[in-house]
């Protein structure tokens, strides 16, 4: 299944949903073998989420995507805008795309990271660039480098393995 049918499934059902509700349709969870699995149970139930990317498609995924999850998920566009929502409304992690416009994944990082008071926030860099664009986020503070997932899964296991992370 592509990207572009998963997009336009969920951009159909949450415009409607939402529209319809005001809030975003969670879906049954389904237990699994898995639960053994340590980030199986590193649940994300109220974990505040600021995703900053600038694919209004991508950002509606991702929203709806932890939101069903049953993160509370906050959105914005740039890097400037996430510094803003940051400074009023301290998410427990950042997931940002690094190809920005006006203010960039890796300059948010570097303020994150300069910032005593956030020094300690976790953040997970996304990117659909050459592994280059990778190893530069983590070298300048990111604490994860993934590509962008179009499944919840991995989204889900690169948040958990932070939190998994900074619980330790």
């Amino acid at each position: 299944m592509g990207r572009g049918f998963f997009r336009d499934f969920l951009a159909a059902a949450y415009t409607d949903q939402y529209n319809a509700s005001r809030s975003i349709p969670r879906f049954p969870k389904q237990r699994t073998a898995l639960s053994s699995h340590p980030l199986v149970n590193i649940h994300m139930q109220g974990l505040k989420v600021l995703i900053v990317e600038d694919d209004g498609d991508l950002r509606g995924l991702y929203c709806f995507l932890l939101a069903n999850e049953g993160c509370q998920v906050r959105a914005v566009r740039n890097g400037l805008e996430a510094i803003t929502e940051i400074e009023s409304n301290r998410p427990d992690i950042v997931v940002t795309d690094i190809a920005l416009p006006v203010f960039g994944g890796l300059d948010l990082i570097k303020t994150i990271r300069a910032d005593e008071d956030l020094a300690d926030l976790p953040v997970l860099a996304m990117t659909n660039f050459a592994e280059h664009f990778h190893e530069r986020a983590l070298e300048v503070g990111a604490d994860k480098a993934i590509g962008k997932p179009d499944e919840v899964s991995v989204l889900r296991e690169a948040i958990q393995s932070l939190l998994l992370r900074s619980r330790a």
